[in-house]
Parts: C-alpha cells; sequence; structure tokens
C-alpha cells in the first residue's frame, strides 16, 4: 500500500453509531458515500443553535456565521447546512459521508458503539498507485541507491515485466532477516497490482572501471562451504589444469565475483568442470573428494568384476555416460537399479526432511535428518563402473557433509541455507543417475539473494524455506522424469 494515499476516515462529532455500513475488508468506497448513521446529542443541540441564530439572522449575521462555521468545523457541508435551515428541524439521526475514495482494508467502527470525535472508523487505501518493498541482502547493498531502475516480475501476472525506479533504501538492516528495503512506486490504474503479492527484481550492475574477475557459475565445483574451480596450467604443452580453492562475490546473473583465488589472464574450465574432477579423482591428482590426492583408481578396487568387462552385456555397468547439453555440469550415466533404488528411498527421505523445513518443526527436522543419514548410508556403490564411481563419490562426501552440518546446528536460518546446498546436489545426483520416481523441482525467487530450489513429489507449491510466513511462494522449475 502507497502509505502516501492511505487515509483514515474519523468520527468528525461524538455520538452512537446507530448504523454502520461498511461491513467487510476490501469494499471500495467512493467520496461522498454515505457510510453511517450517527446519533449525537451536541451535533443536534448545535443545530437548535443555527436555527435560532437563523431567526435573528438580519439583526445579528455574525452570531448567525459562527453557528454555521461551528457545524463546519464537525465537517458538515453547505448542503446539509442549508438542508437544515430550510426545513427548520435539527436532524437527529445524521448521515455520516466518506471523505475518501479508496479500497477498506481495515475496520474499526462498531455498529450501536459510542464513539468520541476524532475515533477512527476504518481505513481506507487509493490503489491506483502502490509500493512495492523489495529485501535487498547486505552484499548487495552497495548496488542499490535512490533513483536505481529495477526490473521485476510480480506472482500471478506471468509474462508481465514492470520498471521502477527505487524512491527510497532504507538506512539500516533489520537485525533478524539482514535486509534493507529499497521502494518502488507505480502506477496501477488497472487495479491489477495487489498489496500482499509478491515480486522479485533484478538490477544492471555497470562494470565499467572495476577490473574485478567474474566466471561463470559452470566454472564452480562446491563442497561444503568451499568453491573450487580447475585452471589451467601455464606454460606447457599439452594442456593441464590443477584444482584451486577460490572466494566468491556478489552474484551476478549466472555469474560470480572472484575476490579471491584467480588472477587477470588465467584460464579455467567453464564447462565440464566436473569431467575434469573425475578424471583427476582417477588418475590420482588432488580433487573435490580427494583434496590432497591419492593412489590412482582405476574403478577394480571393490569391485565385483564378474569377467571380462568388455564382453560382458550388461548394462548396468557398461552403458556410456550420456551428456545433458541442457546443462553441461550434468552427466548421464545408467546405474544399476539396486542403486536406483536406495537412491530413490534416501529421496523420499529427503521429501520428509523438506516437509519438516515447511513446517519449521525443529524436533521433526532433527529426526528427518537422521533418517536421511541412515538411508545415504545404504546406497550401495556395488556394481558401479569407473565413470559412476567418478560421479557418485563425490556427490556423496558432499550429501554427508550437508546433512551433517544441518544436523549439528541449532538456527533453523542456517538449516535453511545449507538445506538449499543439498537439494542442489541432490538435484545433480538424480539428474545424473536416475531414480524410479517422478520429481519436480520448485524455484523460490526470493530466498538466498538469487532464489533457491527444492524437490518435490508433487506440483504443489509448500516452501520450505520460508515456511507458513511465504507458503506458496514458488514456481515449478523443471520436471525429472523417472
Amino acid at each position: 500500500i502507497n502509505e502516501d494515499r492511505a487515509y483514515v476516515q474519523v468520527a468528525h462529532f461524538p455520538g452512537r453509531l446507530d448504523r454502520f455500513n461498511i461491513k467487510t475488508v476490501g469494499e471500495f468506497v467512493k467520496k461522498g458515500q454515505a457510510i453511517a448513521t450517527i446519533y449525537s446529542p451536541m451535533l443536534v443541540q448545535a443545530q437548535k443553535e443555527l436555527l435560532e441564530a437563523a431567526k435573528m439572522k438580519d439583526s445579528n449575521k455574525d452570531l448567525f456565521e459562527a453557528s454555521k462555521e461551528k457545524l463546519k468545523q464537525w465537517n458538515l457541508r453547505d448542503s446539509q447546512i442549508n438542508k437544515i435551515i430550510k426545513t427548520g428541524k435539527p436532524i437527529e439521526d445524521f448521515v455520516i459521508l466518506s471523505d475518501f475514495t479508496g479500497y477498506v482494508w481495515e475496520i474499526q467502527g462498531e455498529e450501536g458503539v459510542y464513539v468520541k470525535e476524532g475515533a477512527p472508523l476504518f481505513k481506507v487505501a487509493d490503489l491506483s498507485s502502490v509500493w512495492i518493498d523489495f529485501d535487498i541482502y547486505e552484499k548487495d547493498l552497495p548496488s542499490i541507491k535512490l533513483g536505481t531502475n529495477i526490473n521485476f516480475k510480480i506472482e500471478g501476472l506471468k509474462g508481465r515485466i514492470f520498471k521502477g525506479k527505487t524512491i527510497f533504501v532504507s538506512p539500516v538492516v533489520n537485525p533478524n532477516t539482514r535486509v534493507a528495503t529499497a521502494r518502488v512506486k507505480l502506477t496501477n490504474k488497472d487495479y491489477s497490482l495487489k498489496p500482499g503479492q509478491y515480486a522479485w527484481g533484478t538490477i544492471s550492475v555497470s562494470s565499467k572501471g572495476d577490473k574485478s574477475i567474474v566466471i561463470p557459475r559452470s566454472a564452480v565445483l562446491w563442497t561444503g562451504k568451499r568453491s573450487l574451480v580447475y585452471v589451467q596450467v601455464p606454460n606447457i604443452d599439452e594442456p593441464q589444469y590443477e584444482l584451486r580453492q577460490i572466494v566468491l562475490g556478489n552474484k551476478i546473473g549466472e555469474s560470480y565475483v572472484v575476490e579471491d583465488g584467480l588472477e587477470v589472464g588465467e584460464h579455467i574450465v567453464m564447462e565440464g568442470a566436473f569431467t575434469v574432477d573425475a578424471t583427476a579423482q582417477l588418475e590420482g591428482k588432488p580433487s573435490m573428494l580427494q583434496p590432497e590426492g591419492g593412489k590412482a583408481n582405476n574403478g577394480m578396487a571393490g569391485m565385483d568384476m564378474g569377467g571380462d568387462s568388455k564382453s560382458k552385456k550388461n548394462n548396468d555397468d557398461e552403458e556410456e555416460a550420456e551428456m545433458d547439453m541442457s546443462d553441461g555440469q550434468v552427466m548421464k550415466i545408467t546405474a544399476p537399479e539396486t542403486f536406483k533404488h536406495q537412491l530413490t528411498t534416501f529421496t523420499k527421505s529427503y521429501i520428509v526432511l523438506k516437509d519438516a523445513f515447511v513446517d519449521s518443526d525443529e524436533n521433526e527436522i532433527s529426526k528427518a535428518v537422521v533418517e536421511a543419514e541412515k538411508a545415504l548410508s545404504e546406497v550401495s556403490m556395488k556394481g558401479l563402473n569407473d565413470k559412476a564411481m567418478a560421479k557418485w563419490h563425490p556427490a556423496l562426501k558432499n550429501l554427508k557433509s550437508l546433512l551433517k552440518e544441518i544436523k549439528s546446528s541449532s538456527d533453523l536460518k542456517k538449516q535453511r541455507e545449507t538445506f538449499e546446498l543439498l537439494s542442489d546436489e541432490l538435484i545433480k545426483t538424480i539428474k545424473t543417475f536416475g531414480i524410479h520416481n517422478k520429481v519436480f523441482v520448485i524455484h523460490c525467487p526470493m530466498f538466498g539473494g538469487d532464489g533457491a530450489d527444492w524437490i518435490s513429489t508433487s506440483k504443489e507449491v509448500k516452501n520450505p524455506y520460508f515456511g507458513q510466513s511465504m507458503l506458496t511462494c514458488g514456481d515449478l522449475k523443471e520436471t525429472i522424469k523417472k
């Protein structure tokens, strides 16, 4: 609601509300519309004084004008005063007219109750102009100033892109949510924008004169709280890559600003970083799973070879990996049915954990994490071929680490932040190996600065990142078929 166009309708004189016409929040009222009938002994007496003064107006004009002015101070109009004089009788049940046009958003008056002069009857807002308040995370505050252009979309008005300039930026950060408010004013002549709707916006950040290094999201490997990239080793004939930990700053669209760890002019792997990591792991080089490196892994240790793998026709371990071109980070691998069944069971335990976050139930979250850890420990690697092993090892490590982090935290906000990383890891894992059930990826645009995904077995939106406070905030992003 644009508070510059929000008004309070008051009683202009004391009396008893014999009839109150405003019944429901959301009613539309017009200026001059009859909103109540009031009986006021003081008003009746003032009208009698006017009628007596009217009889002497030729001899005492000042008294007559003073009597009229007294009624005008109570917000009576000239037409009403003239009617009293014309009829020669005071009006006992006086009709109150609305001072404003707009939608009622709070009712305070009550029929049959005595009200004092100035008592609020209801609040009304002119919605032909509205405010859009955006939550701005601390890291993004330097990019927001008065007059900053924001392009935004509004929940329920898909396909429409709105534009506006910030008219206000909060000078303080909310200590609980760690966000500040940026406000845009928007004309709403067709009343299509409703107070309480969700909106999410983007701003354009100029990099002119800025020597920051920006890399695409696809180049980054995440493991727990570490961010890793593969950097090309310089001055050698055959390309080689080394794993390096970096520090990321602000996210800009699908890219990140690098605050530390890379130098201008260095070359990194932007697509297929997971494939490079899997190769490094097999060769015993530092990788996500083994930051210090280890023995070369030919994929034979601990595996049931069951004969010559080149001649054995077993779809569980001989299908070639298939690159999903819709996302360069996802490599589809055919896994044994037993593995897929166990991964499906783990996904079901994830859904239970997700539902606990929806309810913001800390006890249920604790129970669900324990069950998820148990289900994850029962996922067997037996029958996975080399490529599958190279993909599953880092995923397993990340999933275990993230569950442990949720389990060890007592801060619901931090648990939800870790749950976002858990969701991202499981989404990649399901896309890679597949499970026996169809699942849906739902996207919340409001969490974490740039939105967050979660997995659901239903298209119904129940947001685990905000719970009941923003339960239906989210849209179906994609469907992962079994």
